[in-house]
């Protein structure tokens, strides 16, 4: 009696090995994601203040908005943040949603200097070290929606419940590739990464072809779940050895970057290749990135925003679905696509995903040149004893002069940088 116990007091409910249908047909089963659906976001418009949308022209957003809209008496209040930059900005798409549902819509275009006001806060933001870019824009979008609504509903969690992420249909990619035998693979990959850098050049545009060719080979030779995590992280563990000092490698030794993925898969006992995925993107990424990263970003404006997508109803539902419904050979989303054609003009369903990042890129080599090169100077590195500083002012010479796109290496850097500033150093 004097003992303490810890248990799950919830779990997700997946079908075993996904056969057959737990929920009949396709129809029936979209006949229950619509109802689901609408009973999320109608419980989460309750309130004792008005409640608008944060709308970024994709499926998911969209489609929340699209369904607040209809069950809504007064016009929806929705939100949205620009680009200057073409590949970033998703502004057509959202300007359709505004004329389909007659919305009260706010916008604010995002530039560089905004980024420069905030860098000093970027520690105290995140709270520890994180560095996803995109709470930049998600900051100033909670900061704009802040002065009109106190709370919002969202579109986070559908990519990670019905496999939107392009690193789902690569996974099915890289195992075409991996039939190749091994004695072949490996030199053919070789070649291929080196012929490829020679041959396609390095661009700042989001999601460009020669960054999804260079992540898709450093998820080579692994398995699949370590795979997606190498794909969404921004070093190798060959790369993260290298820019840590001597001393500091000596104190990682022993470690594996990946244990979590073990413990959690440990709690699972599905063995259908796609559905371990979705679950470590639900439980890893969702949960310690894109919710940390929205929290963080609203809370520092006094902002609520309510996920309907992650109603427990929903996520057991979808847990529950055959990969058919969510992976159907290289289309992302299936029924939630099929979803959202009853209710979203076609083009936002049919257009590839941007995902809500920052022109970092060109950032970088300009307007953040001088914050970047102070945070990562050779006095400030060596003073801290953590990181080899010859080996990091390559990774940002190389972006630079433009020879690799390193945006994501850097900026890791660089938030570590920040967060090390407010709650370490000082």
């Amino acid at each position: 009696k004097d003992s303490i116990k810890k248990s799950f007091y919830w779990q997700h409910p997946f079908h075993e090995f996904n056969e057959g249908d737990v929920y009949g047909s396709e129809d029936e089963v979209l006949e229950k994601l619509d109802a689901l659906m609408n009973d999320s976001i109608r419980t989460r418009l309750q309130a004792d203040v008005p409640v608008g949308v944060l709308l970024s022209g994709g499926i998911d957003s969209s489609l929340v908005t699209a369904i607040a809209a209809k069950q809504s008496k007064k016009k929806v209040k929705s939100f949205s943040i620009y680009f200057d930059e073409a590949s970033y900005d998703e502004s057509h798409y959202v300007e359709k949603m505004v004329n389909e549902f007659d919305l009260d819509h706010h916008h604010q275009t995002l530039k560089a200097n905004d980024m420069l006001s905030i860098v000093d806060k970027m520690g105290m933001i995140i709270d520890e070290p994180m560095s996803d870019p995109s709470i930049v824009p998600t900051y100033y979008l909670s900061k704009m929606t802040a002065q009109h609504v106190k709370t919002v509903l969202g579109g986070d969690g559908a990519d990670e419940l019905f496999a939107g992420y392009p690193t789902y249909v690569a996974n099915k990619l890289i195992q075409i590739y991996n039939v190749i035998p091994y004695d072949l693979r490996t030199p053919l990959t070789n070649f291929l990464k080196h012929s490829l850098g020679k041959l396609i050049p390095v661009s700042s545009k989001n999601v460009s072809l020669d960054y999804k060719l260079q992540q898709f080979f450093r998820g080579t030779g692994v398995v699949s779940e370590i795979r997606f995590f190498k794909w969404m992280g921004g070093f190798l563990e060959s790369e993260k050895k290298s820019i840590f000092n001597d001393e500091y490698n000596q104190k990682l030794l022993g470690q594996f970057a990946y244990d979590d993925i073990n413990r959690y898969l440990s709690r699972t006992n599905t063995q259908n290749e796609l559905e371990r995925l979705l679950y470590l993107s639900q439980k890893l990424y969702l949960c310690d990135d894109i919710l940390h990263k929205v929290d963080r970003a609203s809370m520092q404006n006094s902002l609520e925003v309510r996920a309907p997508f992650l109603d427990h109803r929903i996520v057991e539902f979808a847990s529950q679905l055959p990969e058919r419904y969510k992976l159907r050979g290289f289309s992302k989303k299936h029924i939630l696509k099929k979803l959202a054609r009853n209710y979203i003009p076609g083009d936002i369903i049919d257009r590839p995903k941007k995902g809500f990042g920052i022109p970092i890129t060109e950032w970088l080599k300009n307007d953040l040149k001088a914050p970047m090169l102070e945070l990562l100077s050779k006095d400030n590195l060596d003073s801290q004893g953590i990181f080899e500083h010859a080996n990091v002012a390559k990774i940002v010479n190389d972006h630079l002069e433009g020879n690799a796109n390193n945006r994501k290496q850097i900026w890791n850097l660089m938030c570590f940088q920040l967060w090390y500033k407010d709650f370490i150093k000082n």
